[in-house]
């Protein structure tokens, strides 16, 4: 499956946003281009992931928002949308050697 059918799919749950990075086909936001060059120059191992390499370049960012407080965020350099790479993060890899690239919030009980 394709990164644009998996967006399609995600953005059926519902209160879901999505970006639009350099080749959205609608609105293209060609300003990120060379952050997102730059990030993946410093990060060539990520070329390897066509998958990703494409959410970056045609959404840049993607998160849903349910009502009840459960949150899933896809990182991209949109933020207004999700976290940003590398805004303020230093380096990004943990020390496992992972690269988090998304975060997901659930909320098991509402505060009253």
């Amino acid at each position: 499956m394709d990164i644009h059918s998996l967006i399609s799919k995600f953005a059926k749950l519902g209160y879901v946003t999505v970006g639009s990075g350099t080749k959205d086909p609608f609105f293209p936001n060609p300003e990120l281009q060379k952050e997102i060059d730059d990030f993946l120059f410093e990060y060539p191992f990520l070329r390897r992931d066509k998958g990703f390499i494409d959410f970056l370049y045609y959404y840049s960012g993607a998160m849903l928002d349910w009502p009840n407080g459960t949150l899933v965020s896809i990182f991209g350099f949109l933020e207004d949308i999700s976290l940003h790479f590398t805004e303020d993060e230093g380096d990004i890899i943990c020390e496992e050697g992972y690269l988090p690239f998304c975060e997901t919030i659930i909320v098991t009980h509402q505060k009253e």
